[in-house]
């Protein structure tokens, strides 16, 4: 069955109204192939800001597009991605960009649009064409949002 063998996530901090930077580390038990999407659920933050404003974290990224991945009535935004493995990924390939970058969807995937489920958010990731994540070796990659 797939699964990951490795799978870390570290947050700088977890503070109200600061600005976070998300390291994920995941290795595969074999390789995940172009195409495949990957969700991270239920994380804290609510807004996700661009990387060239991490200096100003009361900036939100305000790229907004139709949600492709949970609801349609969501908020959805692109997020940049980076660091060392970052390349594996692009956005959902209705909005391919040049650099690596994900789906924020803000709150559940699950239908229920509350106020709590809008204090949270979920990272949609897309295997980039022609690139896959190795099951040899770690993937690591980072964003930033805000803490509520």
């Amino acid at each position: 069955a797939p699964m990951f063998l490795r799978r870390e996530i570290h947050f700088t901090e977890l503070l109200p109204d600061s600005l976070v930077l998300v390291t994920v580390t995941l290795r595969p038990n074999y390789d995940v192939l172009e195409g495949t999407a990957l969700t991270i659920l239920g994380l804290p933050g609510y807004f996700a800001v661009k990387a060239s404003e991490s200096c100003e974290p009361k900036q939100e990224n305000r790229v907004a597009v139709k949600c492709k991945w949970g609801r349609p009535f969501d908020d959805c935004k692109t997020v940049p991605v980076f660091g060392p493995n970052a390349s594996v990924f692009h956005d959902h390939p209705d909005f391919p960009t040049s650099g690596s970058s994900g789906e924020w969807v803000v709150g559940g995937l699950d239908g229920i649009d509350d106020k709590s489920s809008r204090k949270q958010g979920n990272l949609i990731l897309n295997v980039r064409s022609g690139s896959f994540m190795p099951s040899s070796s770690d993937t690591v990659f980072n964003f930033r949002f805000l803490m509520p």
